[in-house]
């Protein structure tokens, strides 16, 4: 009912929180609101955030940038994939593993895009052409060493891309059992970087900046921070977080080396915009 709908001051403050990576059940006690109160602001947001996609779309076309670099984030929705059977992941598709694919501009720290889907070549296909359309003249693109980034770069490119793969290099020795608990991977002792197609710059071949904003994700993201129970319980919520806290990252946040937010140091728009703005929850 209208008179049960929370006021836009405290939808504003809800939508902070939540991007400071604070739990759902947090923002409750914060706030004094219940938790489908802010389910569905989470929910309209999305909503909002999603037909703000056609904005994004839009706006977000034609750049002019010199690198992208390309990566995907875990997390998993409802249960771990580990602990479903062949059937269960069969019977439920919106469960278990879920990645998020994402491009960076590494001068300017803008998302160009992204997807929330599975890891296969169809998702790369679809988010290789996506990017492919956004993008002006010929651009470097760096990627992990995921094999589906090997057909789809060039073909989605057509010959306008100098495109190199990073394997990061990891420390070959065996350790034992008390010691890999603390560690749970081998030191990282180095990358290599690999020309793929074109004339890459290897010396500037990265995907640092693209890691970077996926420890943002983590931080800012409680769905995605690991070992909690804040995990998604449901997939389409999973993907509206993802596409709210982008929009936060690109439009409303101010990037701290730039000083500015990415949308403003690419040239999208002339400043920051805030969460009572449109694109947000208005």
């Amino acid at each position: 009912m209208a008179n049960q709908r929370i006021d836009s001051g405290k939808r504003a403050l809800i939508l902070a929180a939540l991007c400071e990576g604070i739990a759902i059940n947090s923002v409750c006690r914060m706030f004094k609101v219940g938790k489908h109160g802010v389910l569905r602001v989470i929910q309209e947001t999305g909503e909002a955030c999603e037909a703000c996609e056609a904005w994004h779309n839009e706006h977000f076309r034609n750049l002019s940038v010199n690198r992208l670099e390309l990566d995907e984030q875990w997390a998993y929705v409802h249960t771990h994939k580990e602990r479903m059977s062949r059937q269960e992941q069969m019977e439920n598709p919106e469960r278990g593993d879920c990645w998020l694919w994402a491009s960076i501009d590494p001068d300017s720290k803008a998302i160009i895009n992204w997807r929330t889907g599975k890891r296969n070549g169809k998702a790369a296909r679809s988010f290789a052409h996506d990017l492919a359309s956004r993008v002006l003249g010929r651009v470097q693109i760096t990627s992990d060493q995921l094999q589906s980034y090997l057909h789809t770069i060039p073909a989605a490119f057509e010959g306008r891309v100098d495109y190199a793969q990073e394997t990061k290099l990891f420390q070959k020795v065996r350790v034992d059992a008390p010691t890999w608990q603390t560690m749970r991977v081998n030191p990282l002792v180095g990358v290599e970087r690999k020309g793929i197609t074109g004339a890459p710059d290897l010396r500037s071949s990265t995907v640092c900046h693209i890691e970077r904003f996926f420890l943002t994700m983590r931080q800012g993201n409680k769905r995605c921070a690991r070992k909690t129970l804040a995990y998604s319980k449901d997939w389409d919520n999973h993907a509206l977080t993802a596409s709210i806290h982008i929009f936060v990252y690109n439009l409303v946040r101010v990037h701290e080396t730039l000083k500015k937010t990415p949308a403003v140091a690419l040239g999208i728009v002339d400043k920051r915009w805030t969460f009572r703005r449109r694109g947000c929850h208005d």
